[in-house]
């Protein structure tokens, strides 16, 4: 039986806080629950956006045995489909080169959200009332309003809605509506060809994420000439996203052969292997503190996928939250 079935890994690479626009829990819950459990490396990996900055600086001089990347996780288009990629070890601020590409982000949510709340207007709703978010994102993303079943257990918890399915019949009416009056919308990716340039001037560490889940579980999605053919899809984006490494293990469903056979083509071409619970929390079922506590670094990555994962970041991070 695998070590990672029976003991929590002392790390996890793929974390989602209330600052991505489809979780709901804070990073300091992910601090606390590190500090109990043990794990010496987290890294929140905000879809899109970088606007948990200051909240992380705080709370890695709260928590300076852990270490904390600043990182980030986009949505990629390549020659092969879109692709999630996590970019680790970024600079605090964030440079201005990469301000463009985090400000069509934010109008891209905000158009989004502007039509599930026109819907919900329509519909005789107050949108205000299904904003799940606390104000500090309010205040930066604004009211970031989304079909979710995270977000349907928080507003069954504050007792707006008597089930999770009630609210989902809502928001499926309020999208329908919201595109009734709105019209379709355009909401552009950054291209591997604008992106990466701009990135690795950062000197981020650039992985790809859930390659199982992207490249065979998502195969009807790729160009039909590579289907079937994971190696030659990851040789291909190997090169044009000049990655660095792969996520070779997200969650701990993944068989076994899965994560030996990215882990091969890993060592092969001299990348990082990474591996993370990709946690949002908000089940209808457990809170975030027990979604956390329960999946928290449960992974079947290796505990030395860690030191070479860290050898391989730039030095930004302080002495004193060495792994």
């Amino acid at each position: 039986m695998p070590e990672s079935e029976t003991h929590r890994a002392e790390y996890d690479l793929h974390l989602h806080s209330y600052w991505s626009h489809d979780s709901t829990i804070a990073p300091e819950a992910y601090f606390r629950w590190a500090d109990r459990l043990g794990l010496k490396c987290i890294a929140i990996t905000d879809h899109d956006v970088f606007d948990a900055g200051p909240e992380l600086e705080a709370l890695t001089a709260k928590y300076p045995h852990i270490r904390s990347p600043r990182s980030v996780e986009m949505l990629v288009r390549t020659s092969v489909g879109m692709v999630d990629l996590l970019c680790y070890g970024l600079p605090d601020p964030i440079p201005a080169d990469l301000a463009p590409v985090l400000k069509e982000q934010h109008e891209r949510l905000a158009a989004k959200s502007s039509r599930l709340a026109a819907g919900l207007t329509a519909m005789g709703y107050a949108p205000a009332e299904f904003v799940v978010k606390p104000d500090n994102v309010v205040a930066v993303q604004g009211q970031s309003l989304r079909n979710a079943t995270k977000f349907g257990a928080a507003l069954v918890a504050k007792g707006l809605f008597a089930t999770v399915e009630e609210y989902t019949a809502v928001m499926d009416e309020a999208a329908q509506r919201g595109k009734e009056l709105m019209g379709k919308m355009s909401f552009p990716r950054p291209t591997a060809e604008s992106f990466i340039p701009v990135i690795k001037a950062t000197g981020a560490l650039l992985v790809l994420a859930h390659p199982h889940g992207s490249l065979v579980r998502d195969a009807e999605r790729r160009p039909e000439h590579l289907r079937g053919n994971e190696v030659a899809m990851l040789d291909i984006l190997r090169e044009e996203l000049q990655l660095d490494g792969l996520e070779c293990c997200n969650g701990p469903g993944l068989p076994q052969e899965c994560v030996d056979r990215h882990r091969a083509y890993c060592v092969k071409h001299g990348l990082v292997s990474t591996a993370g619970r990709d946690c949002h929390g908000g089940k209808p079922d457990m809170s975030n503190e027990q979604v956390i506590e329960k999946n928290l670094g449960w992974h079947l990555g290796a505990n030395e996928w860690l030191d070479e994962f860290v050898a391989r970041l730039p030095c930004r991070e302080p002495e004193a939250a060495a792994v």
